[in-house]
């Protein structure tokens, strides 16, 4: 007689809704890597042919190679700048490279990968707001919030996937079925208070450098 599944012996409809669900925020999530990586390189190359048109997704380590890349190119000669430009623009493909790489190992379910994902782009919206670009630092959380949502749909799958190894109903419940009670609701506002602290950290932190920045050029 064939097994049947814990997960499917809860409810099979109401348990595909919620895999399928779980599964579509996490591809959504890390689907993001790949934006930012796109629009970074497409930052470069319209910088690169003159244009004004800037997409504030992207990184803003690449914009700095770019300016960079630009500034010294004014003072070198053509070839010697054409070498340069060369350089910055491989520069950014590897910047660019990294980001497609969270993006792929974030598909396949690596949480640590994603998270440092998380962790590079929100120094990327430090150095974003050092430069005053608060458009760029607005679209850079939009952006964090979405990897958010991926983050925590693979940490429960990986919590799915671990409860049906041991056959755990009540665990398997709790994520293909989750209660509509006080115990999510605090768990919902746990989890938005860490990443408003995490928000308010980054905001925090770069208050302190503009201010120390401030004072000391006042000097």
């Amino acid at each position: 007689m064939e097994q049947q599944s814990p997960v499917m012996a809860t409810d099979p409809i109401q348990s595909a809704k919620r895999l399928l669900a779980l599964e579509s925020r996490a591809k959504n999530g890390a689907n993001w890597f790949f934006w930012i990586a796109g629009l970074s390189i497409l930052n470069s190359i319209i910088f690169y042919f003159d244009g004004a048109l800037t997409f504030v997704m992207g990184l803003g380590l690449t914009q700095i190679v770019d300016g960079f890349v630009y500034g010294m190119s004014q003072e070198l000669s053509t070839n010697v700048a054409g070498i340069l430009r060369g350089m910055g623009i491989l520069v950014n493909l590897l910047l660019a490279g990294v980001f497609v790489g969270f993006g792929y190992f974030a598909k396949k379910g690596m949480r640590w990968v994603l998270i440092t994902g998380m962790v590079i782009y929100a120094i990327d919206a430090v150095i974003v707001g050092l430069f005053g670009d608060w458009l760029g630092v607005l679209f850079h959380l939009l952006a964090l919030a979405g990897l958010w949502g991926g983050m925590r749909a693979i940490g429960q799958l990986a919590q799915l996937e671990n409860y049906q190894k041991h056959g755990d109903m009540a665990g398997i419940q709790s994520i293909i079925n989750p209660p509509v009670s006080t115990e999510m609701d605090t768990q919902r506002k746990r989890n938005f208070r860490l990443f408003s602290l995490i928000i308010i950290g980054l905001f925090g932190a770069l208050t302190l450098f503009v201010v120390v920045m401030v004072a000391l050029y006042a000097r």
